[in-house]
């Protein structure tokens, strides 16, 4: 065995970016009677994402795909 030690990384699984459509949907599913969690369990994004989004602490992106991909 080496004496070279050896260094674990966390990976971090980041919630996918909002876009105004997931916004938009979000709404519609709170006004539906959904909760938050519920909302974003469908939608695919950590709870907290709904909230900012709704308290306006996030703005959400117009195009999810950044120009470098296209």
């Amino acid at each position: 065995m080496s004496d070279t030690p050896i260094i674990f990384r966390r990976l971090r699984r980041r919630s996918k970016k909002l876009t105004i459509e997931d916004v938009e949907i979000a709404k519609s599913l709170l006004g539906q009677g959904y909760t938050q969690h519920e909302a974003a369990a469908l939608i695919g994004v950590n709870q907290g994402r709904i909230s900012e989004a709704l308290n306006g602490k996030l703005t959400p992106i117009d195009d999810p795909i950044p120009d470098l991909f296209k």
